[in-house]
């Protein structure tokens, strides 16, 4: 599994386990896998 974690420089928003995230990216989107 990948731990997703999604943070602010206040605060952590967000942390999960995942199998996949998708991002966007400079030329389109773009997922990373475990």
């Amino acid at each position: 599994m990948i731990e997703l974690e999604i943070v602010t420089p206040q605060r952590q928003l967000l942390k999960v386990p995942c199998q996949s995230v998708t991002l966007p990216g400079q030329m389109g989107e773009f997922e990373v896998l475990q």
